[in-house]
């Protein structure tokens, strides 16, 4: 079985155990959560079969535990599409409907959800929006009492329970700058960000030229390492978000991604408003600087905005700074070393291994093992990074590639990253200001740990 087929079975499995995956989970609610999956009828990939029992979930959530992501991928056979988990828009219909009339039982509202084809059968359960719709201050009790009391129905959007329970990230277009190897033309940047939908706080967000899955894995890479793993990560339907390469890196972390439907953009309201807050108060004070032409730049100016205004502002909805409500709330975050995300977010293709013991890739060859001779190969590799390659031969790592003949050293979809020039600055702004703060913070932060390991020194 190849490397693309194992990883679509492993993301299947990931999908239906997703919920008991991790640890500190009740007996019971395991078992009836185990049980309550395997009374569906599930599209299994590469598999005629429908069902699957509670003997075979309790030993996939085993592997997982045991051997992470890779555990769930199949050894020697198979065994579509997944039960979509919740996502923010369908907990916000779900919310709408209840106000509006609160004699409605959470089994109606699922029930009207499903003939109205919002969502499919047995997408969401009774006990889940029962919870979720308690928590929000929406059990038909508590409706009717303030029915009886007269008390207006404030209007109150989805938010998730704690911080990294849920992210939310999304593209959008930035400033043009001169082209890094022509002045006398612009290239359109892009702007991914990933953004905290408890706490608001931005984990992560840079401008890129290319919109495309390598400016969107380092992205992602960076904002992991910055603030660990979330249990998921919501994104709409924009095409660099569909690969199932970005899916599976995700899910051998820890966590999931889920796809917001089209057309129904209800669940976004968060990054969408963090976007117009983007354009009200950096873009608008960029457009009055005349030193920003390199990337660099621009993402040193936007560093700075997100770590001295947006970050450190009093959210009007939460009453709290987003780096500290984020700080506040994080009980135990799921860190990741830089070793474990980079091998997680490694490319994978097929080689056939010559009779020579070698493999060409990308127009470059490489030596591997003599022992794969004649074998299908599965190599790992960094887009950007083509002088290393990992090689495994059913499941097992036969160590790396050796380069013979290396012509290219980015795959081909990598687009070149230019030498940039950069002018000195002409004039005061705002995000002048809030990069000299952001640099006197760092700085005072430095000091004070360097002071207080002396301190400890002359104890």
């Amino acid at each position: 079985m190849d490397e693309e087929k194992q990883e679509e079975i492993a993301l299947f499995r990931h999908g239906l155990l997703f919920p008991v995956l991790r640890d500190g989970l009740k007996r019971g609610a395991l078992t009836e959560y185990l049980r309550e999956v395997a009374a569906q009828k599930h599209d299994i990939p590469h598999s005629q079969k429908t069902e699957i029992s509670v003997s075979t979930l309790k030993r996939w959530r085993r592997k997982y535990l045991q051997e992470g992501f890779d555990g769930l991928k199949p050894k020697f056979r198979s065994d579509r599409d997944r039960p979509r988990a919740i996502d923010p828009e369908v907990l916000e219909r779900a919310c709408q409907l209840r106000k509006e009339n609160p004699d409605r039982s959470a089994r109606r509202i699922i029930k009207m959800l499903q003939m109205s084809g919002e969502i499919a059968e047995g997408e969401v359960k009774r006990s889940t929006l029962s919870r979720h719709l308690k928590r929000e201050g929406l059990s038909r009790r508590v409706l009717k009492q303030k029915e009886e009391d007269g008390t207006k129905l404030p209007y109150r959007r989805f938010e998730a329970e704690a911080p990294n329970h849920l992210w939310q990230s999304d593209v959008k277009y930035g400033p043009k700058l001169p082209h890094p190897e022509d002045e006398q033309r612009n290239i359109q940047t892009y702007l991914i960000g990933f953004l905290d939908d408890f706490s608001r706080k931005i984990i992560h967000a840079e401008f890129y030229y290319h919109q495309d899955l390598v400016s969107l894995t380092d992205c992602c890479k960076k904002a992991l390492l910055k603030g660990g793993v979330p249990q998921a990560i919501y994104v709409d339907h924009g095409k660099i978000y569909l690969s199932p390469r970005f899916e599976a890196a995700v899910a051998q972390l820890g966590g999931k991604v889920i796809t917001g439907r089209t057309y129904h953009p209800e669940g976004r309201g968060k990054i969408e408003r963090l976007w117009r807050e983007v354009n009200a108060s950096f873009t608008s004070e960029l457009q009055l600087l005349d030193d920003v032409t390199s990337l660099h730049q621009l993402n040193d100016y936007m560093a700075a905005w997100v770590g001295q205004h947006h970050n450190r502002r009093v959210h009007s909805e939460t009453d709290m700074m987003p780096e500290k409500r984020f700080a506040h709330y994080l009980l135990s975050p799921q860190t990741v070393t830089r070793r474990q995300v980079d091998e997680a977010f490694l490319w994978r293709d097929e080689r056939q291994v010559q009779k020579t013991a070698t493999i060409s890739f990308e127009g470059n060859r490489y030596e591997v093992d003599g022992a794969l001779v004649d074998k299908k190969v599965v190599i790992h590799y960094n887009p950007t990074d083509l002088g290393t390659l990992r090689v495994y031969y059913n499941g097992k790592y036969y160590g790396d590639a050796q380069p013979v003949d290396l012509h290219r050293e980015h795959h081909s979809v990598v687009a070149p990253r230019a030498t940039e020039k950069s002018r000195p600055p002409t004039s005061l702004s705002y995000l002048r200001l809030l990069k000299k703060e952001q640099r006197q913070r760092q700085r005072a932060q430095l000091d004070g740990l360097q002071f207080r390991d002396l301190s400890r020194e002359e104890n």
